[in-house]
């Protein structure tokens, strides 16, 4: 027995064709959305990277960033040598440290932020 033309279009079969356009022109956009995002952010990254690659003596000012913020935290300013950092942290370990009655928090985040200054040093260091 033939279906009657008039029972065609019901709600199951709006829902679906209305689901895959929704599906089929959503889906992409939203994945270009977010490939241009993450594109960018790589290209950055690599731009910087390849002009530390192919002339290092650029590296040492914008190309590889701004200086952590760790040595404001020591109290000292780059460019300084290892010895240096070593001597402001140890200072601030005398404030700071929680058997002296400093807070726990402060302390780890020293440590955290000597820990990051010493490294941003040593790539300088290998950079040169």
């Amino acid at each position: 027995m033939p279906h009657p033309a008039s029972d065609w279009p019901n709600a199951l079969d709006l829902f679906a064709i209305f689901g895959f356009l929704a599906a089929a022109l959503l889906l992409p956009a939203a994945g270009y959305l977010l490939m241009a995002l993450d594109v960018r952010a790589h290209y950055r990254s690599l731009r910087r990277r390849l002009v530390h690659v192919v002339m290092p003596q650029l590296s040492r000012g914008w190309a590889c960033g701004r200086p952590p913020q760790a040595f404001a935290t020591l109290g000292i300013s780059p460019p300084c040598t290892e010895e240096e950092l070593k001597q402001a942290y140890r200072e601030k370990v005398k404030q700071l440290h929680p058997d002296t009655g400093g807070d726990p928090h402060r302390f780890l985040r020293l440590q955290a932020h000597f820990e990051e200054a010493l490294e941003w040093i040593r790539q300088r260091e290998r950079a040169s």
